[in-house]
Parts: structure tokens; C-alpha cells; sequence
């Protein structure tokens, strides 16, 4: 790859992508940490992973397309995210439903 082939605008809109996603997933990952501490932080959900992965397969360096689901595992307001509030929905409706078994 020579200099004039070069896309430095593609380079330059994977690396702005790249800053968002990096500064969503630690926002993320700061709400997360604050609320296993009972305090109450909204999560930016999808922003930060979209980001990352858009941001990975536009890169102008294949070896970064073969990676591009990395954003969305490690951004808490995706997969994570969305895991855990999945779990935690399944746990209230099964300790509701043990209830309501117990009160028939």
C-alpha cells in the first residue's frame, strides 16, 4: 500500500468511530461498575458497539475486519448488557411465578 492508494478519510472517519466507541464502553463500563454500588447510571446502549464495529470494518487495515464483532462483546450496553438484563428479567418472572404458585 503506497501513499497515494491511501483513504485517509476512511482512516480518519474509523478512527473518530473508533474514539466514540471507546468512550461509550467506558461510560458503559462505569455505569455498570456504579450500579452494582446501588447507584443509579443509564447505560448508552448500542452507540459505543455500532461504533467499534462499523468503525473495525471500514478500517482501511484488513487484519481489524476479521474482528469486528470484538466492539460489541466488550461494550457493556451491548451483548453484555443486554445478557444481563435478560438474566435478570428471567429471575424476576421465575421468583413471581414460585410466588404465585405458593399463593394458589
Amino acid at each position: 500500500m503506497n501513499l497515494h492508494s491511501f483513504n485517509w478519510s476512511q482512516l480518519l472517519l474509523a478512527l473518530l468511530l473508533l474514539l466514540i466507541f471507546i468512550v461509550a464502553a467506558a461510560m458503559n463500563a462505569r455505569a455498570a461498575i456504579f450500579s452494582r454500588k446501588g447507584k443509579n447510571i443509564s447505560l448508552v446502549p448500542f452507540i459505543g458497539g455500532t461504533a467499534g464495529t462499523i468503525s473495525f470494518l471500514i478500517m482501511p487495515f484488513s487484519m481489524f475486519r476479521r474482528f469486528w464483532w470484538v466492539p460489541l462483546v466488550l461494550d457493556w450496553g451491548c451483548i453484555p448488557g443486554l445478557a444481563q438484563a435478560g438474566w435478570y428479567w428471567f429471575w424476576i418472572w421465575k421468583r413471581n411465578a414460585e410466588a404465585r404458585r405458593r399463593l394458589k
